[in-house]
Order: structure tokens, then sequence, then C-alpha cells
């Protein structure tokens, strides 16, 4: 049983967006040899609400198509939405996922996270993606691209309290 367990050739990438969420998905297509400027450029759209509303800003809303849904529709890429209370809850998942050389993105709490503006503030704090490169007996190594290029360590207790989903 392999205790330790890190992708090693992924590079962080920025995207033009400078969003949280692209630049993870962005790191993850590049790290899969796909290029994502074609996530960037399906991620905007109208919707309409209300088609008897007398105002055009009652019925026309832009709205931000989730990122999944281009992940399945124009890369071919399946995510699954898991939740789970702490980190070793979810480690079947993620240790499968990392032996296969496939990052997985953690949503977390942004108070929990050392480097993050809102740490130590609740009031400004938010759900976060972060991806998850990688794990052994005390610590988790994640990627989290408008933050830092850098690799960055979290404690997976540290890990546990803040992760809302993967």
């Amino acid at each position: 049983n392999n205790k330790y367990s890190r992708i090693l050739d992924i590079n962080p990438i920025r995207t033009p967006a400078l969003r949280m969420k692209e630049d993870i998905y962005a790191t993850f297509l590049n790290f899969i040899g796909k290029d994502y400027m074609l996530l960037l450029s399906n991620t905007w759209g109208f919707r309409v609400k209300n088609q008897n509303a007398k105002y055009t800003s009652d019925y026309v809303d832009l709205e931000e198509y989730t990122l999944e849904y281009c992940l399945n529709n124009y890369f071919g890429v399946y995510t699954e939405n898991i939740k789970c209370d702490v980190f070793v809850d979810c480690m079947e998942v993620i240790s499968k996922s990392i032996k296969n050389n496939v990052p997985v993105v953690l949503n977390v709490f942004s108070v929990g996270l050392p480097y993050h503006r809102t740490y130590m503030n609740p009031e400004t704090a938010h759900e976060h993606p972060v991806l998850l490169i990688g794990y052994d007996e005390k610590n988790a190594y994640l990627l989290d691209p408008p933050w830092s290029l850098e690799v960055i360590t979290l404690e997976l207790d540290k890990l546990s309290e803040i992760l809302l989903s993967i």
C-alpha cells in the first residue's frame, strides 16, 4: 500500500480570465493535453427567465454556465461531485484518482487556507476550489493557481476541517 502519491509533472495555469475555477480547470486540461481556451469562451451566456416580463432586466439573465458542463460537452471530461465530511472519508476515491495520474478538484472553505487573504476572516470567506495533486501520511499537496504558482502544502487535519466536497 503506497502511503505517498503525487503527480509531479503538472504545471499551474493562470488564465486570462483570472478566475478561480477557470484556472483550476485550465491547469487540469493543459495537463491532459487539451486547449483550455475553448473553456473560457463558453463559460458565460444568456438565459431567458420570464418571457412575460415588462423589462429586459426581468427576463434576460446573464448567467455563468457551469464549468463542469463545458468539460463534459466540449472536452469529454466527466466530473462527479462527492460530498464528504472529512478528507479520510474520501481517500479511496482520491487515492485511485491520484494513482491514475488524475488530479482532484477540492472545494474548501477559504478561511482555512493560510496563504489566502480571507484566512482568519469569516466575513469574507467563501467556497474555494483547489487542485489536489498528491498526499502523504501528514500533508496534502495542492495547486491554487489564482493565488500561487507553487505547490502548496496543507496538513491533512487542516484540510479535513475546511473540506466541503470533491
